[in-house]
């Protein structure tokens, strides 16, 4: 599996049908009562939807940092693109986007902010992240309701301030909604079963 520069597989998996796009595995912390005198924190490790969806995006895009490494596998286009068209999707909104998110993204420092965003919406989801995304997108205004949503969006509020890169965020969030109701969703639920022995292993060792 391939490493990126903040800690998140890039790699694609396809086993008996299943695609695992993006490869990403959260760890949360889950505070520990020993006793009444002391607390330790241990850690879990458990897959993400919105992380997986967010960086199959970028990769599908082909959205690189700056450094001389990739960040995604070079071969994770083309091997993502014979899945969906197994599937009868290809091609997608975010398909038929990628040229000129690739282009707006590079030409654009600011957008340097997509490396991260998942991370800000720790516990949001999928559908919860992409609406409170969406509603900054199309508005430019911090305040979303949903709590689990609110500490993310503010982030992209302050740092893509300009209509310009709220309209080119409001394109990428509609193509990665599209994405994961078309077929990622399906396909990411059916590979967590999947992975569920290399997840409880990876456990094991971090314990």
């Amino acid at each position: 599996m391939k490493r990126t520069g903040f800690g998140f597989g890039a790699g694609l998996i396809v086993s008996a049908g299943i695609i695992i796009a993006a490869l990403a595995v959260s760890t949360e912390p889950l505070a520990a009562q020993e006793s009444p005198a002391a607390e330790q924190t241990s850690w879990r490790v458990l897959p993400l939807p919105h992380v997986d969806l967010w960086y199959h995006g970028l990769a599908v895009v082909g959205f690189e940092g700056s450094g001389p490494d990739h960040l995604y596998d070079p071969s994770y286009r083309a091997r993502v693109r014979e899945v969906k068209e197994g599937l009868g999707v290809y091609p997608s909104a975010l398909d038929r986007g990628s040229p000129g998110f690739a282009s707006a993204f590079q030409a654009d420092s600011a957008f340097e902010l997509l490396h991260f965003v998942p991370l800000y919406f720790a516990s949001a989801g999928p559908d919860r992240m992409l609406t409170a995304l969406a509603q900054v997108a199309e508005t430019g205004n911090a305040t979303v309701a949903d709590p689990v949503a609110q500490f993310g969006a503010g982030i992209v509020a302050q740092l893509l301030p300009e209509e310009r890169q709220r309209d080119v965020l409001l394109q990428f969030t509609r193509a990665l909604s599209e994405e994961w109701t078309a077929w990622f969703e399906d396909v990411w639920t059916r590979s967590v079963l999947d992975r569920r022995v290399d997840l409880a292993a990876l456990q094991s060792a971090w314990d």
